[in-house]
C-alpha cells in the first residue's frame, strides 16, 4: 500500500507504513477516516480527464465540450479547478464544476488547439491529483 503523506506541506509518497503497538512494529494495510459518521478506506488520490483528446465542432460562434474528471481514490469529497494551459479556450463557471464545459468563440473555418488540466483537491487530506489533457475546437 503507498500511502500519500503531508510532511511539512509536501506530499511524500511512503511504500510502507508502520505503527509501533505495545512495543512491536505492525505494518498498516488501510488507512480509515470518518466522513459524515460513515468510516471509509483512503485510498491514493489519482484522476484521468474524459474524453481525452476533447474535440468538438460546431458552426461558427461558441464551440464547446464538456470535460469530467474521472477520479479513483481519496474521501469521496473533491474539489475541483480546471485550467487552460495553452490556447484561447476557457471554462465556464469558473472552472469549478465538474463535469465543466470547454468552450471559445470562433469565426467560421477555424480551429483552436491546446492543453488543459483540472486539479482535484480532497477536501478531507487534502491530497491533491492533477491531469493534463489536449483539446482541439472547429467551426465550420
Amino acid at each position: 500500500m503507498t500511502t500519500h503523506l503531508n510532511i511539512g506541506g509536501t506530499w511524500k509518497d511512503v511504500t510502507e507504513t508502520k505503527v509501533n503497538v505495545g512495543g512491536s512494529w505492525k505494518t498498516v494495510e488501510s488507512i480509515s477516516i470518518n466522513v459524515g459518521g460513515t468510516w471509509k478506506v483512503v485510498t491514493g488520490l489519482s484522476v484521468t480527464v474524459t474524453p481525452d483528446p476533447a474535440e468538438a465542432t460546431a458552426g461558427g460562434g461558441f464551440v464547446s465540450v464538456e470535460v469530467e474528471a474521472v477520479i479513483s481514490g481519496g474521501s469521496g469529497s473533491y474539489t475541483y479547478l480546471w485550467d487552460v494551459l495553452t490556447g484561447g479556450a476557457a471554462f465556464t463557471g469558473g472552472g469549478v464544476n465538474n463535469p465543466s464545459t470547454l468552450r471559445e468563440f470562433l469565426t467560421s473555418g477555424s480551429t483552436s488547439e491546446g492543453t488543459a488540466q483540472v486539479t482535484v483537491t480532497d477536501t478531507v487530506t487534502g491530497e491533491t491529483a492533477i491531469a493534463s489533457f489536449s483539446y482541439s475546437l472547429t467551426a465550420t
